[in-house]
């Protein structure tokens, strides 16, 4: 039976859709998956970039309290949080800042918390989004996360200072300063974190400009909020002056040099300039074989102009 006219055509476009949708569909599932490997490593670097006190009582928290305290309204949440934080201020009172820290870390997980789904550990977190931009001032809810987290995080960076881990202390005033941009305490405490950090490494005591230049930053920020705070104070007058004292040995030190090569005619000396400005030597035999075939493809192809007795290359430039 013929085809009526037209259905040859549909039918032949169906069947061209038909073989592409394999392909497409293909395309798909390969975009999904690389979609899913980066939410995956996304999910791990967020994890792994906690400190391990962090890791431990957001995954493995031991205080009933704070874990049941997460399906709680944001009130009865925050009074948990701020319970578990009087505890650690206590332990911290009493010398044990490691006991103090964990205290501190329960009080965290009740707004931030990690579930164990094997080979992955995904955050949860409760936060305000107006927590997290200093937070609406008609909210009081979110202002008291705020103050409450940030509270968590600050202190724990006194126990981590303490403890020899400057390293985690920064993350946890970083995590502070990003609930109160202005946080005195914890602006101080990360200046130390950085100074701390930067001297730990290989140079021992010896601390970069960049680092200290964040440092003052940080403590110049924290006397102008808080003028009458001494502790402040004294730590940026120190910083600053060893910043000015450092920025004048680099000067100094780069400015000789380039004064001494100004002194003495430049920074290379007379045989090293001599060397520098001779020509390169030339291998005779090789620039000859170069000539030759450079000629040999010239004439290749030339040709005699008969009405003006001169030969020309293939191209109509005249040899003369």
């Amino acid at each position: 039976m013929a085809l009526p006219p037209g259905d040859s055509s549909d039918s032949d476009e169906e069947y061209a859709s038909a073989r592409q949708t394999p392909s497409s569909f293909q395309d798909l599932l390969q975009e999904a998956a690389k979609l899913k490997t980066c939410q995956l490593n996304e999910i791990r670097r967020t994890y792994e970039g906690c400190p391990s006190f962090v890791q431990e009582t957001g995954l493995h928290c031991e205080d009933r309290a704070c874990v049941e305290a997460r399906d709680l309204p944001v009130g009865d949440a925050v009074t948990a949080c701020c319970t578990a934080r009087e505890e650690g201020n206590l332990l911290v009172k009493q010398g044990d800042h490691a006991g103090a820290l964990i205290r501190y870390g329960d009080a965290v997980s009740v707004f931030r918390w990690f579930e164990d789904e094997g080979d992955h550990r995904p955050m949860r977190d409760r936060v305000p989004a107006s927590a997290r931009t200093q937070g609406d001032p008609e909210c009081s809810a979110a202002g008291d996360v705020r103050v409450a987290l940030g509270a968590c995080y600050r202190n724990s960076a006194i126990c981590l200072l303490t403890l020899g881990l400057p390293g985690d202390a920064l993350w946890a005033c970083n995590r502070a300063l990003e609930l109160d941009p202005n946080d005195t305490k914890a602006l101080f405490r990360r200046a130390k974190a950085r100074i701390l950090l930067d001297a730990s490494g290989d140079d021992g005591e010896a601390i970069s400009t960049e680092v200290l230049r964040s440092a003052v930053a940080d403590l110049k920020k924290a006397c102008l909020l808080a003028p009458k705070d001494q502790q402040a104070r004294k730590e940026y007058d120190q910083r600053r002056k060893q910043l000015h004292a450092l920025t004048r040995e680099q000067a100094a030190a780069f400015g000789g040099m380039f004064g001494r090569a100004e002194r003495e005619g430049g920074f290379y000396t007379a045989t090293e300039a001599e060397e520098i400005a001779a020509p390169p030597p030339v291998d005779a035999r090789a620039a000859k074989a170069a000539n030759d075939r450079v000629a040999a493809s010239i004439l290749e192809g030339s040709y005699m102009d008969e009405d003006i007795g001169l030969m020309r290359a293939k191209d109509g430039r005249l040899l003369i």
